[in-house]
């Protein structure tokens, strides 16, 4: 692969022929224009971002208040970050649903 080149039909072969660059500019324009203005191709799925994140946020709030840590399974815990959350904002929670 890095040798010399031991046959004569294989010193005419070249690297990139025209047809590859025809198919591959278009390919790097779209990678440059995704690098430079993301926000063209993000703006579509932020509002389903935005409303999972909401749902993940009162979920997480939702099961801090109602449930003591050793009552949470620890998948829930890590999904839900339950460990960030502070006792005073837990009861905060509480207070707010009374």
């Amino acid at each position: 692969m890095f040798g010399q080149l031991d046959k004569e039909e294989n010193k005419k072969l070249t690297d990139i022929n025209a047809r590859e660059i025809g198919l591959l500019l278009p390919l790097m324009l779209f990678m440059v224009w995704i690098g430079i203005r993301p926000a063209d191709f993000t703006q579509f799925s932020e509002p389903a971002v935005d409303k999972l994140l909401e749902e993940t946020i009162h979920k997480a709030t939702v099961i801090a208040a109602h449930t003591e840590p050793d009552e949470v399974p620890g998948w829930a815990t890590r999904l839900y970050d339950l460990d960030d959350l502070s006792g005073e904002l837990k009861a905060e929670i509480k207070k707010s649903e009374e």
